[in-house]
C-alpha cells in the first residue's frame, strides 16, 4: 500500500494494526484494507484523505460504529451486514460473537466493495496518484531534514535556554 502511494508508511502500519486488532489475520486484513482503498479512491467522504477514510472505516469496524465505517463510501450499515451474515450461518445477530461481527464486516465490505475493485490502482495512475506520491515525497524529505537538523536545533536550544532564563532572573 505504501509503496504504491495509497498510504504513508505510518497510515499503512496503523491500518494493519487496527485491522489485526479486530482478530483478522494478515491476509484478511490485506483484503479488507485493499477493498476499503478501492471504495475510498472515488467514494470517500470529502473531508477525508484516502488514508484517513480507510483508518476511520477500520476504527468504525473495530468499534461497531457505522458512521465511521462508511467513511470510504460504503454506506451499508454494519448492523445490516451482521444481519445478513447471521442469516447466512443460521443464527441471529444477538448470538453473534465479536469475531463473527468482524467477519460480517469483512464479508460485507468485500461484497460491497466488489463494485470498486481496481479503483485505487486506477486513481494512483492519474492526478490523485501524482498528488499522493508528491505528498509522500515531501513528507519523507521533511522527516529527513528534521532528523538532519535536530542536533543543531537541540544545541541552539540548549545554548539559548540559559540566556533566556538569566534574562528573566535579572
Amino acid at each position: 500500500m505504501a509503496s504504491r502511494g495509497f498510504l504513508s508508511l505510518t497510515e499503512a502500519a496503523q491500518a494493519y494494526k487496527t485491522a489485526l486488532s479486530t482478530g483478522l489475520n494478515l491476509d484478511e486484513s490485506t483484503k479488507l484494507i485493499t477493498s476499503l482503498a478501492d471504495s475510498a479512491a472515488y467514494g470517500r467522504q470529502s473531508f477525508y484523505t484516502l488514508g484517513g477514510a480507510i483508518q476511520a472505516s477500520l476504527d468504525g469496524i473495530k468499534n461497531g460504529n457505522s458512521v465511521l465505517a462508511d467513511a470510504v463510501g460504503v454506506t451499508k450499515n454494519l448492523s445490516v451486514m451482521q444481519k445478513e451474515y447471521a442469516a447466512s450461518i443460521g443464527t441471529t445477530v444477538g448470538k453473534l460473537t465479536d469475531a463473527q461481527k468482524t467477519q460480517a464486516a469483512l464479508n460485507g465490505f468485500i461484497r460491497e466493495g466488489a463494485y470498486y475493485v481496481g479503483n485505487a490502482s486506477e486513481a494512483m495512475e492519474g492526478i490523485i496518484g501524482s498528488q499522493a506520491r508528491f505528498t509522500q515525497a515531501t513528507n519523507s524529505a521533511t522527516v529527513a531534514m528534521g532528523e538532519a537538523f535536530t542536533p543543531v536545533i537541540q544545541s541552539a536550544l540548549d545554548a539559548f535556554t540559559p540566556v533566556i532564563q538569566s534574562a528573566l532572573e535579572d
